[in-house]
């Protein structure tokens, strides 16, 4: 008897959780993993505009830089602490220095991602930086070496012989042999 009550239970919260359960009243549960879930507001990407920007930092002001749920309780608009976390850090916070690159900041940007490797943070801190925005930068010197090496470079696909008249023998040496 008691192995029934038991499988009643069980079968029970399965239909809630599958099925949604029309008996109870409880909508079913979104398959979050499935390609056509629907994706919910607060995944949607949006820039922030002046006015958030604002608020967020009346709210930093108020609750400091350890509540992010807080602050975006506070926000109200759907987006994840985290979001308001990077944004207050990377672009916010009055310790973020938004200056011009220097020559040698760039070249011991390099000597410090080839000794590190991409350990943005660490570097950020070396070179008083966000985390930010020395990834940026460092994709900004990689496309600038890409386009000089790219332009310096000859066509892959031009003739590998660079006179015009010895890789028309070549080509008239194997129609002979064919």
């Amino acid at each position: 008897m008691l192995h029934i009550v038991y499988f009643s239970i069980i079968l029970s919260v399965f239909c809630v959780q599958s099925c949604g359960a029309s008996i109870f009243g409880v909508p079913p549960v979104p398959n979050v993993n499935s390609r056509n879930a629907q994706t919910p507001s607060r995944i949607r990407k949006r820039h922030f505009s002046r006015e958030e920007d604002n608020r967020l930092y009346e709210l930093v002001t108020i609750y400091g830089t350890r509540s992010w749920k807080l602050i975006a309780d506070g926000m109200g608009n759907g987006r994840a602490p985290r979001r308001y976390r990077e944004r207050w850090y990377n672009y916010l916070s009055p310790h973020v220095e938004k200056r011009e690159w220097t020559s040698e900041e760039e070249e011991r940007l390099i000597s410090l991602v080839q000794e590190w490797g991409p350990k943005w943070t660490k570097i950020g801190r070396e070179l008083q930086r966000t985390e930010n925005d020395v990834k940026n930068r460092n994709q900004t010197i990689l496309h600038r070496r890409d386009k000089i090496v790219q332009q310096q470079e000859p066509d892959q696909y031009q003739y590998q012989y660079q006179d015009q008249d010895q890789y028309q023998d070549q080509y008239q040496d194997q129609d002979q042999y064919q």
